[in-house]
């Protein structure tokens, strides 16, 4: 058993279903995952597979890559169907890029996942009375508001980081998307700590190891979408 190694089980919350679940709108049961709703869930994927021992990263920042350790499947849907999209690859990828394939169609698998495990409740609307977009309601035992409370303690600095909410916490603030769970009126403090979360001691090194290749990947993406669609509507 490689180092850092823990199997996955489907009964388990993952960290790309605890994003999701973040995401949800209580009020209007939206997902609110934003432009960069791909590159998050697909941060957060690559923390669960890196911990599952399916990929490896050797390098750090701009530098580091990504490869497939293991084809396995893990037998969670959503993160296999990730798993798939780098399987086929030969090389390495880049930390960014490696994020944005694991993040290809995510949101939909993932939420499908919530449904099936009985956490969430999908309601069928559409838009413009064509386009399907569902909105979900999340159930009493996903326990969603605890969650997002034991997150937003954790960004300003009224809990101490465990292995789940210092993870969630520091992908939050790599992915840009502290607003889910803090007021505007304290979010850069929330943003500040976001950014000093990987580096503490509130996990074991894999774990925290495995976070701090994620939130860089999904920073060095962030920014990479940002400057495309700067520059796109500058032309």
């Amino acid at each position: 058993m490689r180092p850092g190694y823990r199997p996955l089980h489907a009964a388990h919350m993952t960290t790309t279903t605890d994003l999701a679940l973040i995401a949800l709108d209580p009020t209007t049961g939206k997902r609110r995952l934003g432009t960069y709703g791909e590159i998050v869930l697909g941060g957060a994927a690559l923390k669960d597979l890196l911990l599952a021992g399916r990929l490896s990263v050797a390098g750090e920042g701009k530098k580091a890559l990504v490869s497939v350790a293991d084809p396995t499947p893990t037998g969670i849907a959503h993160l296999d169907a990730a798993l798939a999209r780098l399987t086929s690859r030969t090389k390495p990828l880049k930390s960014r890029d490696a994020v944005t394939r694991l993040g290809r169609k995510l949101p939909i698998t993932t939420y499908e996942a919530l449904v099936a495990d009985g956490l969430v409740e999908a309601h069928p609307t559409t838009v413009l009375g064509l386009f399907p977009s569902p909105r979900y309601v999340a159930l009493p035992q996903a326990r969603r508001d605890e969650l997002v409370a034991g997150v937003r303690a954790v960004l300003l600095g009224e809990r101490a980081p465990d292995e789940r909410l210092g993870t969630l916490g520091a992908l939050l603030g790599a992915g840009r998307q502290v607003k889910l769970v803090v007021p505007k009126e304290r979010r850069k403090e929330a943003e500040k700590r976001a950014k000093t979360l990987a580096d503490g001691d509130w996990a074991s090194e894999a774990v925290r190891a495995a976070v701090k290749a994620s939130e860089d990947a999904m920073m060095i993406a962030v920014l990479a979408a940002t400057t495309t669609a700067g520059a796109g509507a500058a032309s």
